[in-house]
């Protein structure tokens, strides 16, 4: 072959400059791809605790009409901790369940009073009278800038909010 013959064929490979490009261009997908899943995984968390603390609110009102006597729905934002115990007094019963929203959701839980009560009575409504919420509060789970919550009304009722 001739020098000139070896002038004329195409290179072979990448030159350093289109492997630069490359790599930019996937640390900017990956980057945007990893902002975007914390946003949703931190949206999903507070939507999860939000629907758990409903459940727990669902339980306790079952327990209270299925065991035909007073069951309390207790939220201690300090710990993060929500549980379902027997009786209304303040030094408490039995433990039915309880759930702690910091470890399995990584929520913080914001409440009024410390622990607040919402006690059902064995008719599945709370009365005021048995030291349980005597107007609406609203329970709420952070994660980031992301929020949301529940507003427990005077008689037992749970709504998102």
């Amino acid at each position: 072959m001739r020098w000139n013959q070896l002038l004329r064929q195409p290179c072979r490979g990448f030159t350093l400059i289109e492997l630069l490009i490359v790599v930019v261009i996937t640390g900017v997908l990956g980057t945007i791809m990893v902002q975007s899943f914390s946003t949703v995984h931190g949206r999903m968390g507070v939507r999860a605790a939000e629907s758990n603390f409903l459940s727990y609110h669902s339980q306790a009102r079952a327990y209270a009409v299925e065991r035909a006597e007073p069951v309390a729905l207790m939220v201690d934002a300090g710990s993060g901790q929500v549980w379902i115990q027997v009786g209304c007094a303040a030094g408490g019963g039995d433990v039915l369940q309880r759930l702690d929203f910091g470890s399995e959701f990584a929520v913080d839980v914001e409440a009024p009073g410390n622990p607040l009560r919402l006690c059902f009575t064995p008719r599945g409504v709370a009365q005021p009278s048995m030291g349980t919420v005597t107007s609406p509060v609203r329970v709420e789970f952070r994660r980031g800038g992301r929020a949301s919550g529940v507003q427990l009304l005077p008689l037992g009722q749970a709504r998102s909010s």
